[in-house]
């Protein structure tokens, strides 16, 4: 029987046995290590990617309504709007087509000039009080057709049935009468069938935000082509969004409200709003300057509009911006102003600021 030789079973000594213990642990820190880069790098791509998709939802969404701002159908350029209430403090402010754009310029303290005290204060109360106020008003695009024209200024005028914007209309509703000469702000108080069409009341009531008389025009009538629309004013702020980031923080967004009804949360992880005004104060369609709001802009020389946002990643994936709380300087050309970071300490957020300067084509 041929014995064993022991020296071929030999196992492994002890220092053969901890050098492939810390080669596998070398290679193991290395795999870990690259999935830990990898899943960062995935991280930031994401985050990037989420921001820059945030800021293009929420540019065009504002640039559609800023060039809409002002709107009155084919007469907005011409006239400024009549308001059949008996003084200026009778219309809300959700319904003053007057002035189809509106900024209010953050000061920074929880005060905007100019003031936005008539606004609700769910805006003021809730808002982040570094940022701007963004207000736009314009006339529906549904429009309801007068079916003839009125027989006199102060006639309820009849409008189509089978037009839309006609079936929501109802008491207490302030609505646009408007034509390419001319368009008149008033308070609906009842509607009522007539032959083919729907008449629009508008009798005469004792409150500031009543009518205060039942002419809807101050010279002329309107007549057959004319139309009712419904005022739509909108209003983009900044507050604490509903939902909570990756650190359990509550990131700020970008709001709407439109109207009288809640505000809505548009996108998440805007934490700045800017507004420059472009002034053309030599009449040539070229703006010579931005300024802010709160430089006393006359808003007849506003030809343009810069939108300033600062965007952030929502959920913290190792950036290294503090909070930007908008710091743009008053000046004579605001165009070359830089945004500068304070405040809170690094929260690991990428951050980026976009801008978008738009014609408008109301003013």
């Amino acid at each position: 029987m041929m014995g064993i030789d022991k020296r071929s079973t030999r196992g492994l000594s002890l220092v053969e046995l901890m050098i492939a213990m810390a080669i596998g642990a070398v290679l193991s820190i290395g795999v870990i290590g690259m999935f830990t880069a990898n899943s960062e790098t995935y991280q930031t791509l994401q985050g990037q990617t989420r921001l820059q998709e945030s800021a293009i939802f929420a540019l065009e969404t504002m640039v559609r309504d800023v060039e809409r701002a002002g709107y009155r159908g084919c007469a907005s350029r011409n006239t400024t709007p009549f308001h059949t209430m008996a003084t200026a403090s009778g219309i809300p402010y959700e319904s003053d087509l007057r002035i189809g754009l509106q900024v209010h310029d953050s000061v920074g303290d929880g005060t905007w000039i100019p003031s936005a005290a008539a606004m609700d204060n769910s805006l003021t109360d809730n808002s982040f009080f570094h940022t701007d106020f963004l207000t736009l008003r314009f006339i529906d695009d549904d429009e309801a057709y007068l079916t003839s024209a009125m027989a006199s200024a102060v006639a309820n005028p009849v409008v189509s049935i089978v037009d839309q914007g006609v079936e929501d209309v109802e008491a207490g509703d302030l609505v646009a009468i408007h034509d390419c000469e001319k368009s008149t702000v008033f308070k609906v108080t009842g509607t009522a069938a007539v032959g083919g069409g729907t008449e629009i009341q508008h009798a005469v009531g004792a409150d500031a935000s009543d009518n205060a008389t039942l002419a809807l025009a101050q010279t002329g009538n309107f007549e057959l082509g004319a139309a009712i629309s419904g005022i739509i004013t909108r209003t983009y702020f900044v507050a604490p969004g509903a939902g909570e980031n990756n650190q359990g923080d509550t990131p700020l967004s970008l709001w709407r409200k439109q109207n009288s009804s809640s505000s809505i949360e548009l996108v998440e992880g805007v934490e700045n709003l800017q507004i420059l005004l472009g002034v053309d104060a030599n009449d040539d369609g070229v703006p010579e300057q931005y300024l802010s709001a709160g430089a006393g802009v006359d808003m007849e020389q506003v030809v343009t509009m810069e939108i300033q946002l600062t965007v952030n990643s929502v959920d913290s994936v190792g950036g290294t911006l503090a909070p930007s709380w908008g710091c743009l300087e008053d000046g004579i050309d605001e165009r070359t102003a830089q945004t500068c970071f304070s405040g809170s300490a690094i929260d690991g957020l990428l951050r980026r600021s976009f801008t978008r300067t738009v014609q408008l084509r109301n003013q």
